[in-house]
C-alpha cells in the first residue's frame, strides 16, 4: 500500500488527496499510472531502436509522431 500511495504523490496527486483515497482507489490509480508507465516506456523503446536502426527520416518521422507535431 505504501508503494502505491508513493506512486501517486509521485506521479502528481496530492499527498493531502492521496491520504483520503479508498484502499479501492489507491488500487485503481495506481493500476492506471503502472499502465501509463508502461506506455511510456514502451515508447522510449521503440523511439531507441529506431534511432538504433533507422533513417534519418524514419527516426525524424516517429519523434513528430510522439511528440504530436
Amino acid at each position: 500500500m505504501a508503494a502505491a500511495i508513493h506512486q501517486l504523490i509521485a506521479a502528481g496527486h496530492p499527498p493531502s488527496s492521496v491520504w483520503q483515497y479508498t484502499p479501492r482507489q489507491i488500487a485503481a490509480f495506481a493500476a492506471i499510472d503502472a499502465r501509463r508507465l508502461d506506455l511510456a516506456m514502451a515508447r522510449s523503446i521503440v523511439a531507441a531502436r529506431a534511432a538504433h536502426h533507422g533513417k534519418d527520416d524514419s527516426v525524424k518521422k516517429l519523434l513528430k509522431e510522439l511528440s504530436g507535431a
